[in-house]
């Protein structure tokens, strides 16, 4: 092998990516964060942390790269955004697919100010959990009309 030094950047980049990689592999720790950017090899990494398991599954928190990810370990690991798994799991608890309408608040909201005469700001009481507001029956009230 020829000493880091002599190496070129290309060569170089991918020695040291290997000793990151064998050092999380080794690593005797049961839960390991990967903090990384964009093209810094994380795929490479679960590649490795993947070869020779079954039934596994990687999480995403960005849509756009279950795609990509999907191909990059197509037979090492199943994809989803959290969010998928979430139902996923959901319909298994409760034996039905659950449906999932992501504009349904935005939709209610206009029903509010229809109906109601004000703006109703529905996403800020689901995030701020105002679970005693007055509006929060109206929204499930509108929102089976949809179901």
């Amino acid at each position: 092998m020829i000493p880091p030094h002599q190496m070129d950047k290309h060569d170089k980049a991918k020695y040291h990516r290997q000793q990151h990689v064998d050092a999380i592999i080794s690593s005797t720790a049961k839960n390991k964060l990967v903090v990384a950017g964009p093209g810094t090899g994380k795929t490479f990494l679960f590649q490795k942390i993947l070869e020779g398991k079954t039934n596994t599954l990687t999480l995403t928190f960005v849509n756009a790269l279950v795609e990509d990810l999907s191909l990059e370990l197509f037979g090492l690991s199943d994809v989803r955004t959290l969010h998928s798994f979430a139902r996923q799991q959901l319909e298994k608890i409760r034996r039905q697919t659950i449906q999932i309408f992501p504009k349904l608040s935005a939709v209610i909201r206009q029903d509010a100010l229809s109906i109601l005469g004000y703006d109703v700001e529905f996403e800020t009481l689901f995030h701020n959990k105002v679970d005693g507001d007055e509006h929060i029956k109206f929204y499930n009230e509108r929102g089976q009309v949809f179901t």
